[in-house]
């Protein structure tokens, strides 16, 4: 074993640690989700609702790793995978 130093980067995550804080970043994997669901400059999605609402949460499913402040609403949009409708895809778009 051997002693690589502070830790900066874990599954993409990218980890800041000062003093007796450490903090969890996905800024890369943010600005990648945005791209992936056409949010990027507000651009448009020519994309199915369900396969798009499916592939946004599925994602933040693995963001709220690190974002324990969207835990809930992204659990409730959950619920809807299977039927979405454009309200719930306009508060996904909230979230993100």
């Amino acid at each position: 074993m051997s002693d690589l130093g502070l830790l900066t980067s874990y599954l993409g995550i990218k980890v800041e640690q000062t003093g007796d804080v450490i903090r969890l970043k996905k800024k890369n994997y943010v600005l990648w989700l945005f791209e992936q669901s056409g949010m990027q400059e507000c651009n448009s999605v020519s994309m199915p609702l369900e396969a798009r609402f499916n592939s946004i949460i599925g994602s933040l499913r693995y963001l709220i790793h690190t974002r324990p402040d969207i835990t809930y609403y992204v659990g409730y949009l959950s619920r809807y995978m299977e039927a979405p409708t454009t309200e719930h895809l306009a508060a996904l778009n909230r979230i993100l």
